[in-house]
């Protein structure tokens, strides 16, 4: 019996492969797609989805790549949200085309043993206490695959969300937009163009290989169907009458309409059922955070479902998968719908609101950082334990470790998939904990100002604080996150 089947081959099912390889459980991803294809609905990284592959080792191909932008649309609006200020080793955003961006994914799940297997279209699923019943449809032979545990990473369509009986609330596509990728005879002078007139708007962003991509919101087009096939000549005339100019767009690659529907799954479990990125939530394309929405769903959810069929994971923990990501699905597509609203404003009311926030964006410093550490991802927060302590469940920073260890950085930590037990310099070495096991290195004493009087921290293999306290209860926090951990872990004490 296969240990997971994940259904859908985008860059969430295959990070998602890949993270439950590095867990050490059999992964088949199924994709009913014959081949990948060439056009990019995806586009952004944020800071934390940067420190997402940087916790695996995979950061540096994303950003050599792509282009480097210090600061993120918001509702394309005129003021951008600096990212620049942020407190991370990635204070940007990393344009790259989805499609590198599954390549590099798919690279990296093959390289660590997952099974991706391309034209194998899911038709069915249906579980049971032991496990679940996958029917397939391949090039070569249809049938039943057999396996623990299914993923439905398949998109808002999901064959796997509709199977396990989960509704999908939210709205139906209201209006729409056009992308285009294309070359522009007459490119903005800088790199990234937002421009909002009551006509509607027009964003323009360089890509890799001389392309531009452009996303147009026609106020005149705004209910055009989904459907309806997008034209250059359809593009051109919108951007020019929004613009003043079409940007001498030629030679198209790829045109599409976008919606701005927004739904979210009721549950993203239902026994032996999961779901993660836009088979558990949708929302309009403002502010570019779908990818890195689904990405950190893999995130969370790779090592918990590894640690569950591996048998060393605490009762509650795959429960909690849920808990901690669907509030944040949420928020994310509250946050998309504000910015569509803001986005579609075209009467002098709608326009007098976009641009008080604007200026209050503009001309309050903490008011920019905090939106932008929002949108990045960088201030998300899981729930803790009532008298945890006050950074329990909060994002770890990339501390500096003591050179001893070999390694310099957390995040380099975490790279092999396991917590990181983190003591400050001159602590008591934590009783119970397996030494074996542990490789030895030293938080730096300057980084520590807000651990308070805590001088242990347990990392979780995503990147978050799982507990901070005093060394000598250290065993026991271990204990009550992964039951293997104080045998068989190979987490770091600092």
């Amino acid at each position: 019996m296969i240990d997971v089947v994940v259904v859908g081959a985008g860059p969430v099912g295959l990070w998602l492969a890949a993270e439950l390889r590095l867990g050490g459980v059999t992964v088949v991803v199924c994709e009913q797609a014959a081949r990948r294809s060439p056009h990019s609905r995806g586009l952004w990284m944020w800071p934390r989805t940067l420190e997402v592959l940087d916790m695996r080792g995979v950061a540096e191909a994303h950003v050599s790549e792509g282009r480097v932008v210090p600061a993120g649309a918001f509702a394309l609006m005129s003021v951008r949200l600096d990212v620049s200020v942020l407190s991370s080793p990635f204070p940007f955003l990393v344009a790259l085309p989805q499609a590198r961006t599954e390549e590099l994914f798919a690279e990296r799940a093959l390289a660590l043993g997952a099974e991706v297997r391309l034209g194998h279209r899911v038709t069915g699923v249906r579980q049971d206490r032991a496990g679940v019943d996958v029917a397939v449809e391949g090039p070569d032979a249809s049938g039943v695959v057999r396996a623990r545990f299914v993923v439905g990473c398949d998109g808002a369509r999901s064959v796997v969300r509709e199977a396990a009986g989960i509704e999908f609330d939210g709205r139906s596509t209201t209006r729409t937009a056009m992308l285009a990728d294309v070359e522009l005879s007459e490119p903005p002078e800088r790199g990234v163009l937002s421009v909002h007139r009551p006509r509607g708007s027009v964003l323009v962003v360089p890509l890799p290989g001389g392309l531009f991509r452009l996303v147009v919101k026609d106020t005149e087009r705004l209910h055009v169907p989904r459907s309806t096939e997008v034209t250059l000549a359809e593009v051109r005339e919108s951007t020019r009458r929004i613009l003043g100019t079409d940007l001498g767009a030629r030679n198209p690659v790829w045109l599409a309409r976008v919606g701005n529907a927004a739904r979210l799954a009721r549950a993203y479990r239902c026994g032996r059922i999961l779901l993660a990125g836009d088979a558990a939530h949708i929302h309009p394309p403002q502010g570019g955070q779908g990818l890195n929405l689904g990405v950190q769903d893999a995130m969370n959810l790779g090592w918990k479902l590894a640690a569950e069929l591996n048998g060393t994971a605490p009762q509650w923990l795959l429960d909690s998968y849920e808990r901690e990501r669907r509030p944040v699905g949420e928020q994310v597509v509250q946050n998309s719908c504000a910015q569509e609203e803001l986005a579609s404003a075209e009467t002098p009311d709608q326009m007098a609101v976009k641009e008080l926030l604007a200026g209050i964006l503009a001309e309050h410093a903490e008011a920019n950082r905090s939106l932008a550490e929002k949108v990045s991802g960088l201030a998300i927060a899981y729930p803790a334990e009532e008298g945890s302590h006050p950074l329990s469940g909060h994002r770890a920073p990339d501390l500096e470790l003591d050179r001893s260890s070999g390694r310099t950085r957390l995040f380099e930590l975490l790279r092999d998939g396991h917590f990181a037990l983190l003591m400050r310099r001159h602590s008591a070495t934590p009783n119970g904990i397996n030494h074996a096991a542990v490789n030895r290195a030293a938080v730096l004493e300057d980084d520590l100002a807000d651990w308070g009087e805590a001088d242990t921290a347990l990392v979780r293999p995503d990147g978050y604080f799982a507990w901070l306290g005093d060394s000598a209860q250290a065993a026991t926090a271990c204990a009550h996150w992964r039951d293997h951990l104080q045998a068989t872990s190979q987490t770091s004490v600092a």
